[in-house]
């Protein structure tokens, strides 16, 4: 077995994302299971990058709680790694699809314990920034413990030289106004998060949904929270309360910190506004010795490289209700091509791609998180999915990533990017104008199949742009999301290469002198009968081959690329 700093013996794969691979490890010096995660190399190319990975790790190995997972170890073997703890059990996005909405009392309970973690990290100055369902970890024990503390960024004494400023991590569901604005995350963005997920959990869905990721962040900044008790009129009045005030527009309308907002979870649940059905919550102390705690997560979404925009400021007496979009034109930081773009990558990246190229038929199935976790032996028996009930947790694709919602097929994510594009062309580059053009031509295109065609064809116009640095790279990628579903057949079979054409158009630099040929060869697959696909993509599989043999395609770009390919081909 391989080892890692000449300690951790690599045992077998959990999950993947776009930043690492996360494995099960034994700990040889102290003889413990642990959960290692790998920094792909290639993702820190800049020693800015890697210095500012190891800093926020080393941030997380400071914070010991009952209620967080902690980093054991963080170093360098090669490539950058980060150790944590292992659990059995699920999460609560595990929870939430098998049993949703959840009692309020287990719902506040739960709360309550993350309350008691972000308490803790706040009090070190860090910041969580991507509170979501999988990213809360219930073990078997009964222990809830917050996970993935690896992009949490100290707020105080960071080095100004290695902080990216404006930028955006978080997952549009649970995504706050002020991260969607391109405003730093502040302490109270965790409690805005944490609202979210308390929602879905007593409502049994998100506060907002929509038929795109960019529409459901504009909802958090634009859209008044629907109220509780008319999504769940059983909910006592001062929970509903609560969870509603954690999810106010305004920052300096929500609770100040996390122990005020636990305090009034606990006095909702035991106040006279509750149901008789509830029970005072106990505060949740350390987790049984027993407990095995479960690994960080690998989030695709932010753990994506991410943009650098100028710093934004926040303006006062704005609508809460409706706040701006931008502050007029070139004022990029505020508008709205970085964020499309943030979101643009989760939803073409993280969406299809990672998930679905990532698991074998020997090894666990890789969600978007990579969620890194242990079978529950003693729990009960999932519903049948035709999956394999051997299959760790981790398996359990993220909503965020599947299951939510991806670019809109619809014109009104397309009437969205123009509208938005045509305030000022000019900041999308030097092509900005004619990208403007071709959508609106591509908006009046009434034959759908010529519309996909051209769709596709303007994603191959735009890779151009980009190798050319024709086009900024915020706006290629807004664009490429929304005409990724335009141009995306209605087989269900062909989402894996429409997902592979558009992450190359965005990428194509980075594959090799062959990747315009690809993206050629992707394009015609996509527009082919049904009975040519399975000989085409196996000439594609071999022409890959070829390319690679020759160095002229990147080989685990290109890999990738024949796994996507593999399902439609006959066989060679």
């Amino acid at each position: 077995m391989p080892l890692v700093a000449h300690r951790y013996e690599i045992l077998r794969p959990l999950g993947s994302g776009g930043m690492a691979e996360v494995m099960v490890a034994h700990d040889t010096r102290l003889g413990r299971d642990v959960a290692i995660k790998l920094i792909r190399s290639e993702q820190l190319a800049e020693p800015v990058s890697r210095e500012r990975l190891l800093r926020e790790a080393r941030a997380a190995a400071a914070l010991h709680h009952p209620n967080t997972v902690e980093v054991y170890d963080v170093g360098e073997d090669d490539d950058p790694y980060i150790v944590m703890e292992l659990v059995e059990g699920e999460t609560l996005e595990a929870r939430l699809r098998r049993q949703a909405p959840l009692p309020v009392a287990e719902s506040v309970r739960i709360g309550c314990a993350l309350l008691d973690a972000l308490e803790a990290a706040h009090d070190r100055g860090l910041v969580h920034r991507d509170i979501k369902p999988s990213n809360v970890l219930l073990s078997t024990a009964g222990g809830v413990k917050l996970a993935d503390f690896g992009i949490a960024k100290a707020i105080d004494g960071a080095d100004p030289g290695l902080t990216m400023t404006g930028q955006v991590l978080g997952t549009p569901r649970y995504l706050s106004p002020e991260q969607a604005a391109g405003e730093p995350a502040t302490r109270v963005s965790d409690l805005y998060s944490l609202g979210a997920v308390l929602y879905e959990c007593v409502a049994g869905k998100p506060p907002f949904d929509g038929p795109s990721a960019i529409a459901v962040a504009l909802a958090h900044q634009r859209s008044p929270v629907p109220p509780l008790l008319e999504v769940a009129p059983q909910l006592p009045t001062s929970v509903a309360s609560t969870i509603e005030r954690a999810l106010r527009k305004d920052p300096e309308q929500r609770f100040a910190d996390a122990a005020e907002m636990r305090s009034s979870l606990q006095d909702a649940v035991a106040g006279p506004g509750a149901s008789t059905r509830t029970a005072t919550v106990p505060h949740l102390g350390a987790v049984p010795a027993a407990t095995r705690q479960l690994p960080e997560q690998v989030d695709a979404a932010a753990m994506t490289r991410p943009l650098e925009v100028a710093p934004s400021q926040r303006g006062s007496g704005a609508d809460v209700d409706n706040p701006p979009m931008g502050n007029g034109r070139g004022e990029r930081a505020r508008g709205w091509w970085w964020l499309a773009a943030v979101l643009a990558v989760v939803a073409v990246l993280a969406v299809a791609v990672l998930p679905r190229l990532g698991g074998t038929a020997d090894g666990p199935r890789e969600g978007a998180d990579g969620a890194a976790e242990q079978p529950d032996e003693q729990a009960e028996e999932p519903e049948a999915d035709g999956g394999d009930p051997d299959d760790q947790v981790a398996a359990e694709p993220d909503p965020e990533s599947e299951s939510a919602p991806a670019p809109d097929t619809g014109p009104g994510s397309l009437d969205q990017l123009i509208a938005e594009l045509a305030r000022d062309p000019d900041a999308a580059g030097r092509h900005g104008d004619r990208l403007l053009r071709e959508l609106m031509e591509l908006r009046d295109e009434g034959d759908p199949g010529d519309r996909a065609e051209d769709a596709r064809d303007l994603i191959k116009e735009i890779a151009g742009w980009r190798t050319r640095d024709h086009l900024d790279a915020a706006a290629a990628t807004a664009a490429v999301t929304v005409l990724e579903s335009i141009g995306r057949p209605p087989d269900p079979d062909l989402a894996d290469v429409s997902a592979l054409f558009a992450e190359i158009a965005l990428e194509r630099d980075a594959w090799g002198r062959k990747a315009k040929d690809l993206l050629d060869d992707l394009d015609d697959l996509l527009g082919d009968d049904p009975e040519d696909r399975a000989e085409d993509a196996a000439d594609i599989i071999a022409e890959i081959d070829g390319w690679i043999d020759k160095d002229e395609l990147d080989r685990d770009r290109g890999g990738r690329a024949q796994q996507a390919l593999a399902p439609l081909a006959t066989p060679l």
